[in-house]
């Protein structure tokens, strides 16, 4: 078994898909730094400046309107309350406010955990395309075939590809994870912003890259199996798309309770500890009705049982399928 993966590691490695998904990673990467960059940069004088000046307008438009537009915003938030107790509309922040026009600074410290979370989209769809390509492809050009007149143990032989698609995602991974990480900080200590960073935060960045770490490695494998079924690149990966447009974007926006089941809620709860979604909660006064927005989480463990699942139930259609089907 082990000459078997060692022999599909080599080709995962030698394939051009995979040597292209690895430039197409990185350039994620110098994405997701230049966004770091552009979201995290401290204000310039010139973008101070300009809004110092929106602020002195709108202070003047304040003093002369201020105080009737806080009454009407008090009033009316008193005649919903008496429906709705909870309601809050924030008259208290109308007065502007300069900080309100400038970019609050930031720094490592407060940063630091999503650091790595921030590409797991992309590590997974990289992830998922390489594992999706590497089998499809033998498929098509009816390597397969061949590969089993060598090792006719088709159990190992799926197994052997299955796994060397999730272990070649590993050392590109930690890569990716360790280039975000350096970068920013780098980033950070330009602007004087990287001071304060503790063992404990080290801690909580090391936590985000072991579960982006998982997820890249689960949706290789999934990709490989998927490609076991349908023995084809284009099939897999717009049978994967097709269902987040259709599934994902519509039908459990449209069923009431779904998104507590939804993948994507699944996935989002692995890779940030924890995932959000709201939903409208309506009850029937003598008034008639009334509906407030209620957040529901998804937890971690939540998220990564749902997710395990998926990948257990696909592999066994996969081995089933490998087993039994003919390759020529």
């Amino acid at each position: 078994m082990m000459r078997l993966l060692k022999v599909e590691l080599d080709r995962f490695f030698s394939r051009r898909s995979t040597q292209v998904a690895l430039v197409g990673l990185l350039g994620m990467v110098l994405v997701a730094l230049f966004a770091t960059y552009q979201t995290s940069k401290p204000a310039s004088e010139a973008e101070v400046a300009q809004a110092t000046e929106w602020y002195e307008e709108q202070l003047v438009y304040w003093e002369e309107n201020g105080k009737q537009e806080m009454a009407d915003c008090l009033a009316d938030e008193a005649a919903e309350q008496e429906t709705n107790p909870d309601v809050d509309w924030g008259c208290k922040y109308l007065e502007p406010q300069l900080e309100n026009y400038l970019q609050a600074d930031r720094d490592l410290v407060d940063q630091a955990a999503g650091l790595v979370p921030a590409i797991g989209f992309a590590t997974a769809f990289f992830a998922f395309v390489v594992g999706v390509s590497f089998v499809a492809a033998e498929f098509a050009t009816g390597s397969m075939g061949s590969w089993l007149t060598f090792e006719p143990r088709r159990t190992r032989v799926f197994w052997s590809k299955t796994v060397a698609a999730g272990l070649g995602v590993v050392v590109p991974t930690i890569l990716a994870s360790v280039l975000v990480v350096a970068g920013s900080w780098g980033l950070f200590a330009a602007w004087g912003a990287a001071d304060g960073v503790t063992a404990e935060v080290w801690s909580e960045v090391a936590v985000g890259g072991l579960r982006v770490l998982l997820l890249t490695v689960g949706f290789a494998v999934l990709g490989a199996a998927l490609a076991m079924i349908l023995r084809s690149t284009a099939a897999a990966i717009g049978l994967a798309v097709g269902y987040f447009v259709v599934v994902e974007g519509f039908l459990v926006q449209m069923v009431s309770g779904a998104q507590a089941w939804s993948l994507f809620q699944s996935f989002q709860a692995v890779l940030r500890g924890s995932s959000t979604y709201g939903v409208e909660d309506c009850t029937t006064t003598s008034s008639g009705v009334s509906c407030t927005w209620v957040e529901r989480t998804v937890s971690l463990t939540h998220g990564a049982v749902e997710l395990t699942v998926l990948l257990a139930v696909v592999l066994a259609v996969a081995l089933v399928v490998f087993r039994r089907r003919d390759v020529s």
